[in-house]
Order: structure tokens, then sequence, then C-alpha cells
């Protein structure tokens, strides 16, 4: 085009190709064959080639050579079904937070950020200590006629040393509240750091202590009805206990 209309009127080549792509929209296929770029090639056209290649190299061939026939161009068909379709980016990528949550890898979670498609690890960091802090320990909408279960873990890190030093033995304690209650709170970003966010949330340690009357000991039990279990072979279910244990 450039030589017919000159560089200063001549459209750019990714113009053109959005030009082309608003006009014919799904009809085209953009391609690049052998090297050669932006070669616009007509959907139904590509299909007429394909079976008429097909139909000319049909004569006189082997089993095994029509197959691969088949293959290649059932091949090239999916391939230029891919290359028209329209899919969305954001859609595609998950968020930072799952990306740290799922594989919890910093190395995978800044490389992704270099290439500028989620948060850097230090920034999700950043934005869970400044949540914490915001949120503290209440339950936000929270009312009497909620259901509230507390859930507890344990984490043990470094615990395999030969003296038991520079462990770490921690608990970690979330509350999920039925029906749920979503905020739309923004998060400010604040400095904030581990000492202040364990005194957010402290739970004091209290030993159980048994009192002096052993109240356990005056409980009565009622005797459990007795079980009608018959001798029989139960081999045949030790794979579904394997299964389920």
């Amino acid at each position: 085009m450039s030589e017919h209309c000159g560089i200063d009127v001549a459209y750019g080549v990714q113009h053109m190709r959005n030009k082309l792509q608003e006009h014919f929209g799904d009809k085209i296929i953009i391609s690049e064959i052998n090297g050669k770029q932006n070669v616009v090639t007509f959907r139904n056209t590509v299909r007429s080639i394909l079976h008429e290649f097909y139909e000319q190299t049909n004569t006189n061939r082997s089993i095994d050579e029509e197959k691969k026939s088949i293959i290649q161009a059932a091949a090239k068909i999916l391939k230029s079904e891919i290359l028209s379709s329209e899919t969305s980016t954001k859609a595609l990528y998950p968020s930072p937070d799952e990306l740290s949550a799922q594989n919890n890898i910093k190395f995978l979670t800044d490389t992704l950020n270099s290439l500028g498609f989620c948060s850097s690890y230090t920034e999700i960091q950043k934005f869970e200590c400044c949540a914490a802090a915001e949120k503290g320990n209440d339950i936000p909408n929270f009312v009497a006629e909620s259901f509230l279960q507390y859930v507890a873990d344990n984490v043990d890190h470094n615990s395999g040393t030969l003296d038991g030093n520079n462990t770490f033995h921690g608990m970690g304690i979330m509350a999920a509240v039925t029906p749920g209650s979503f905020g739309t709170k923004p998060i400010p970003r604040i400095d904030v750091t581990s000492e202040q966010i364990a005194l957010l949330a402290k739970i004091n340690i209290s030993y159980y202590k048994p009192s002096e009357s052993n109240r356990m000991a005056s409980c009565v039990y009622s005797n459990l009805r007795k079980m009608n279990y018959k001798d029989v072979d139960c081999s045949f279910m030790v794979n579904l206990l394997w299964k389920v244990s």
C-alpha cells in the first residue's frame, strides 16, 4: 500500500489489520505462513483449499498416508479456529492472591510481576498485613442469628533440629460466619510490623487443671446396643477402606 499511496497517507500494518478484522469479523484468518507475517485468508477459502487438496491427493495412497493427511488437515482447521477466537486475557490469568495462596512461590509471583501480569510477592504480603491490621478480630455485620464457627490449625517450622532450638510452633484461627457478609471497605496502605499484628488477635494460653472432685466419675453411661455381626468375608471391601482412610 505504501508503494501506491506513499508512506505518509498509507495505513499502518496494525491499523489495517484492525480495520480488516472490524469489517470481516470471524470470516477471515490472519496468520503467519513460512515466516511471512499478516497473511489474510478467508475462512471458507481455507476450508475449500484443504478439502480440494485432500480430494486431489486422495488417489493412489496407502491407508497410513491417508490417515496422516486427515490428521494434518484437521490440525490446520483447529489452528485456524483457535487463532480467530476472541479471548480475554484478564479472565484467563489468575489473580495475585490466587497465585500466592495456591503456589506460595515467591519466584513464580515475582517472575509474573516482571512480565506485568500480577503484583509482586512483597506487595501481596503488604496487602495481607494491612488487611489484618485494619480488620483486627472484629467480625463485620455479625448478628445474633448468624452461625459462627472457629477453625484452627497448627503450623510447625524447622521442627526437625537436633537440639530443638530455632523452631516455631504456631496456631492460626479463622472465623467462618453463615450467612456470609462481604464488605467493600477499602484497605488503607499503612506500615505495620509483625509484632503489632500478633497483638491484635493474641490468645493467652491457659492450662487445664481438673478440679478436685472428679465429675466424670459420677457419669453413668447406658449399655451400647449389641450389633448383629455376621461372620462373612469382608476382604472385598479392603480397597474401599483404604481409599476412605
